[in-house]
């Protein structure tokens, strides 16, 4: 028979002894952890949202166990993106290092009459404790009255909202239109065309989807007349401050009850001929709109 020593009981023992050593060591040593939340200038506005950096310096002689942290913020002033969690697991934390796992965006919920100001904070919990950051003053701005361009919107979802004031072009006449785009993605306005009409606004009534305006240019008051414009709206790398609509067409039509099928056509560029329900199709062109978005 083989005799069982002291040595071999303590290792055969260890892997029951670690957790209770782990403890014992947290327990002379207290978990300490010293986070640091940064965010920029921390001024926001309604184009312009905010990424929250965090970093961890432990400050113990034992590693910052594995836990779970998230941004303690206030949900009624802000809007986290939708490509970040409000918080996440994070590992082991036995030296001074960025979480880069720990970037946060932040949209305002709502832009303010005046200049507004709120705090958010990052919360780090693990077995040994639980642990808070500084706390951050974030500014959000108002709009400057009468600066109202094309922004991406407040809810991360990285989709424009095309409310403001664009140059058009029809069938090579320029004109100006101002639009405002609801919460449903709805579409009112006015606009010129022409020196011929220039001072006298039309309305504008439309929609966009995820990538295409379509709306009526009405172009009589009693609504008889219109141009149907379709086309896509598109940023370019090399004029980042700029959106257009462009690939897009202008249809002339006039009322006509006896149109009952829309005309399909696919694709909507180079234009063609089409009719709408209601509306018969004289003629057709090209439409283009560039307006400046907000920096």
């Amino acid at each position: 028979m083989f005799g069982i020593t002291g040595a071999s009981l303590l290792v055969w023992f260890m892997p029951f002894f670690e957790p209770l050593k782990n403890d014992f060591l947290h327990w002379i040593y207290p978990e300490k952890v010293d986070i640091t939340l940064d965010c920029g200038t921390c001024i926001m506005s309604l184009s312009q949202p905010i990424s929250i950096l965090i970093h961890a310096t432990p400050d113990a002689s034992t590693p910052v166990e594995k836990g779970f942290l998230k941004l303690d913020y206030d949900r009624s002033v802000f809007v986290l993106s939708k490509d970040t969690p409000s918080g996440f697991n994070t590992a082991e934390i036995a030296e001074s290092r960025m979480l880069n796992e720990g970037r946060f965006v932040l949209y305002p919920k709502q832009i303010p009459e005046k200049e507004y100001q709120s705090t958010m904070s990052i919360t780090l919990k693990t077995k040994y404790g639980e642990h808070r950051s500084n706390k951050v003053i974030v500014t959000i701005l108002p709009t400057e009255p009468g600066y109202v361009t094309p922004f991406l919107d407040s809810t991360g979802n990285k989709q424009y909202d095309l409310s403001g004031e664009w140059i058009i072009e029809i069938d090579g006449k320029q004109g100006q239109m101002q639009i405002s785009q609801n919460k449903k993605a709805k579409i009112t306005g006015k606009f010129s065309l022409g020196t011929t009409e220039r001072g006298t606004e039309k309305i504008v009534d439309g929609f966009k989807d995820g990538t295409t305006f379509r709306a009526w240019l009405y172009r009589s008051a009693d609504k008889t007349k219109a141009w149907r414009v379709e086309g896509p709206y598109i940023t370019k790398a090399e004029t980042p401050n700029l959106i257009e609509i462009t690939s897009a067409c202008a249809w002339a039509v006039v009322a006509d009850r006896s149109i009952t099928q829309n005309t399909f056509v696919d694709p909507i560029y180079p234009c063609k001929a089409r009719n709408f329900v209601g509306w018969r199709n004289t003629s057709y062109s090209t439409f283009y709109a560039v307006a400046r978005t907000q920096p």
